[in-house]
């Protein structure tokens, strides 16, 4: 596989992804996490033009919010909803994920995101990932699932805005 050395960055949409709000995981024994998926474009940066549509290897995720809720970053292989087969959990399609955990969280060593605040925004980011990325539906999109994994409700609108950057390598 040849992989270029340039990172080309995917960007979720905050006016339109990731809008709705998503409820907080309750105490022990509650059920799996709630969650909002997106498919995002990743034309940026010829990624469609070269290796195929959505060869690619993701090598970093960075998270920001208004609000200060943890958070898992899934990639699957087509739209969520076909990935997982409208079960929950499944691991239908899915090619990789990332916890993203607040400042104040305890962090295991298997959790490669670190977390800031920055004004009033939230930022958790992940980096030296490794995970390589197929679109099967070859419509040039990430295919991204992202859960509350915290106590706290994420907001719905601009009051619980949410952009996803995630950092690629085309791959070939």
């Amino acid at each position: 596989m040849l992989v270029t050395n340039s990172i080309h960055f995917v960007e979720s949409d905050y006016r339109s992804d990731f809008r709705t709000a998503i409820a907080g995981v309750g105490g022990t024994g509650s059920p799996q996490p709630a969650s909002e998926y997106a498919d995002i474009q990743i034309a940026q940066g010829g990624a469609l033009n070269q290796g195929g549509p959505g060869h690619l290897i993701i090598k970093s995720v960075v998270v920001s919010s208004i609000e200060n809720f943890n958070s898992k970053v899934e990639f699957y292989e087509r739209s969520v909803p076909k990935a997982t087969a409208a079960v929950e959990g499944t691991l239908n399609g899915l090619l990789g994920m990332v916890q993203m955990i607040d400042q104040n969280a305890a962090q295991p060593n298997t959790y490669f995101a670190t977390a800031y605040q920055q004004g009033t925004l939230f930022i958790r980011v992940a980096e030296g990932l490794d995970i390589p990325y197929w679109d099967k539906e070859a419509k040039g999109q990430l295919h991204v699932k992202l859960s509350n994994i915290s106590a706290v409700n994420k907001s719905a609108g601009d009051v619980g805005a949410v952009h996803i950057r995630v950092g690629t390598i085309i791959a070939s």
